[in-house]
């Protein structure tokens, strides 16, 4: 599986060493997953193959290659893979990246990542004891709730307790 680099690679940082899935798309997602990089997280962002991110040809006027500044700076310090989730072999592709994953950060809209089996029981909570899931949309009070219960449990896990 290949995974296109950032110009600028994260300098190390505190989040050195923790490894993020992007699944997001619009500007809440890709913010969150940019300060992760910026602060030495690994992110990897999961992009359509047909249209990419949402923000690299819609965002303003296009700079370097056809993409957007919006583009460009929402996913800096990341790198980017293609992948088809509504096939097979996308998904699969996607279950390989679960196996090493701490962090996912989605926002779809609520069922849609059940219907295309990338939901968190099935792709994430099952390695490495079950990564921090972050989902974001506006009707998902109790998601919030669950996201903080992550993050304490995983910063417990991580510190021995």
């Amino acid at each position: 599986m290949n995974t296109q680099g950032s110009p600028n690679p994260p300098a190390k940082g505190p989040l050195s060493g923790v490894r993020v899935v992007d699944l997001s798309r619009l500007a809440p997602g890709p913010y969150c997953t940019m300060l992760l990089a910026d602060l030495g997280a690994d992110v990897v962002k999961v992009e359509e193959p047909s249209t990419g991110d949402h923000t690299r040809h819609s965002w303003g006027k296009p700079q370097a290659g056809g993409d957007s500044a919006a583009f460009f700076s929402l996913n800096r310090n990341k790198r980017s893979i293609c992948l088809d989730l509504k096939t097979t072999a996308g998904r699969e592709q996607l279950y390989e990246l679960a196996a090493n994953v701490d962090v996912v950060v989605e926002n779809f809209k609520p069922g849609i990542t059940a219907r295309l089996g990338v939901d968190y029981t099935r792709t994430w909570s099952c390695y490495k004891g079950g990564a921090v899931h972050c989902g974001k949309c506006g009707t998902c009070v109790e998601r919030r709730e669950a996201f903080q219960l992550a993050v304490f449990t995983s910063r417990h896990q991580k510190n021995g307790h």
